[in-house]
């Protein structure tokens, strides 16, 4: 598999900044919507400092991935940046998120992320943005 062109999606969640980043770095969290079929995330990791592990393992139509990576950015409320390192990808990613407060209410986030393998990464964050925010939502 080879990399592609890097992927951006933006998103206004309806939920304040400081809870939509907490949902993002919280491992009981995450575990609950960060990924195309939350029933079948197994576990998450997430040492919300520099230098810290950031991990998922997860079941995808029926295959298990573990994908890993070091927090290199962690500025609560409002940035995130860590390598994603993907055993079924060519090359490690890194993964920026950008969290906007618009409201009281609203957060608009910015996701990016390089060197994706290629295939449907764009489809999928747009997949887990609609768990974060109906998770949110609940």
């Amino acid at each position: 598999m080879t990399s592609g062109a890097p992927v951006y999606v933006k998103r206004i969640i309806n939920a304040p900044i400081e809870r939509v980043f907490q949902a993002w770095t919280d491992p009981e969290e995450l575990k609950r919507w960060h990924a195309p079929e939350p029933e079948g995330i197994l576990a998450a990791v997430s040492e919300n400092h520099v230098g810290g592990k950031r991990s998922l393992t997860l079941i995808i139509d029926g295959r298990t991935y573990h994908i890993a990576g070091v927090y290199h950015e962690f500025d609560p409320p409002y940035k995130l940046i860590y390598s994603w390192e993907d055993p079924s990808a060519p090359t490690n990613s890194i993964t920026t998120v950008l969290f906007r407060q618009i409201s009281e209410n609203e957060t608009e986030l910015e996701v990016s992320y390089t060197n994706p393998p290629n295939g449907t990464v764009q489809d999928g964050l747009r997949i887990i943005l609609g768990h974060l925010q109906h998770y949110l939502a609940a």
